[in-house]
């Protein structure tokens, strides 16, 4: 749990935090066989530990498995097991160059007798306490019982502790033998601990983004995040296409309607621009997208620049209601060219057909897309069905007015339609 929780808090569990398939983790699997659970680890002999894993990769381990899982390192016999302990990739030198290093110092196992000079494991503080129970002091941390606020369980005065068995609520029981040693208002504010959106801090109750966090000690008071850290900062689409924000930086960015989908993303445009330059961008998701057309969303991500193109690369999306359709803003061919309505639903209000077979290879040598059409020369854009959800696009090659969302592609600015509806006027 410990493991998992902090992943969450750090908004990593996509990458570890569990053993999971595809996930990276420091593993360590002990010998279950005479001893369980937690047992496994505390009671284990030199050959106690049969697997040990860093970042999913082996470092020591039985011979056998190690070998199994394709790992080729050192022999090493530990205690009578065949082992194998990757040194020699790690650093630079094999098990064996290393123990002749410290032959004189303390060895790396012992197989049949204690550890020499191990530590003991009974607590012990000369002139204070042995750590040893006796009829008046029960648990042997020094306190006779009927002074001790935890007759049973070891809890010595400490200096970090000002000399004094701590007990938080101050009712007497020890922390250390407490079921419940918090106070029910730790701060005094007479708000209980369950109920006190800041549990720590003072009487102000004010949580202005209703996350349950408040503002007092809320990182960011006007965000909602009642499960996870802050969210990315707030910016605009306009910021984002003009470079205010810088490719790599996480956003999050409100209020925009999906204007067309993909197969692993979709387009998003900002409704009340009041420019249409600079206002819409696409939004990568890797897989099918799980927004419809016309929905109103909130998205999260990594700014990136795609091969020139401005992305997103999502990392959360909320769907916050239904919008009205955007309508394709008009805009000449010349126009439509320009980055400026890079990502924008617009519509050509002139132009005409001068490429009905258009090859992307004098674009670029490695372009393979088909059914492009070309309107305005050179300078204009290409006409591309990556957005297209209907099946007639051979049919509608040629037809204007026509519509979509400006993509850039191959060095060409490309108009990709959305269906029909957007051939024709």
């Amino acid at each position: 749990m410990a493991t998992v929780n902090a992943a969450i808090a750090t908004g990593s569990e996509h990458l570890l935090g569990s053993l999971k398939v595809g996930l990276v983790a420091d593993i360590a699997v002990f010998d279950g066989r005479d001893h369980t659970d937690y047992d496994a680890v505390i009671q284990a002999d030199a050959t106690g530990a049969r697997l040990v894993l860093r970042g999913g990769e082996a470092l020591y381990g039985e011979d056998a498995v190690m070998q199994g899982m394709g790992v080729s390192c050192e022999a090493l016999d530990v205690c009578g097991e065949s082992m194998a302990i990757c040194a020699q990739s790690e650093v630079g030198r094999t098990y064996e160059s290393l123990a002749s290093l410290m032959s004189s110092a303390y060895p790396a196992f012992f197989c049949d007798s204690v550890p020499d000079d191990e530590p003991t494991c009974l607590p012990a503080r000369s002139g204070e306490f042995t750590g040893e129970p006796s009829g008046e002091d029960g648990d042997g941390d020094g306190l006779n019982n009927d002074i001790d606020n935890c007759p049973t369980v070891f809890n010595p005065p400490r200096t970090m502790d000002d000399g004094a068995q701590p007990d938080l609520d101050s009712d007497g029981v020890g922390d250390a033998c407490d079921e419940s040693p918090i106070p029910d208002d730790l701060d005094g504010d007479g708000t209980v601990n369950g109920l006190d959106v800041c549990p720590f801090d003072d009487d102000d109750q004010t949580d202005t983004d209703g996350d349950g966090k408040g503002d007092v000690c809320d990182v960011c008071p006007t965000q909602f995040n009642p499960d996870s850290v802050c969210p990315p900062p707030l910016t605009t689409v306009q910021d984002v296409q003009q470079g205010s924000v810088s490719a790599g930086e996480s956003v999050t960015i409100e209020g925009l309607v999906v204007t067309a989908l993909s197969s692993n993303g979709f387009m998003v445009q900002d409704p009340d621009a009041t420019d249409a330059r600079f206002s819409g961008l696409y939004v990568y998701t890797s897989s099918a997208p799980t927004v419809k057309l016309n929905d109103l969303v909130v998205v999260s991500g990594s700014v990136t620049e795609y091969f020139d193109e401005t992305e997103i690369e999502l990392s959360s999306v909320e769907i916050i209601g239904t919008a009205t359709p955007i309508e394709p803003t008009p805009v000449t061919v010349a126009d439509a060219a320009l980055e400026d309505y890079e990502g924008v639903l617009i519509v050509l209000t002139d132009g005409s057909v001068t490429n009905a077979a258009y090859n992307c290879a004098v674009d670029g040598s490695s372009c393979k897309d088909t059914g492009l059409w070309e309107v305005g020369g050179s300078t204009g854009v290409v006409l591309y069905d990556k957005l297209y959800t209907d099946s007639d696009w051979d049919a509608q090659i040629g037809t204007l007015p026509a519509a979509g969302v400006m993509g850039f592609r191959f060095e060409r600015r490309r108009l990709m339609p959305r269906d029909g509806e957007d051939f024709g006027g």
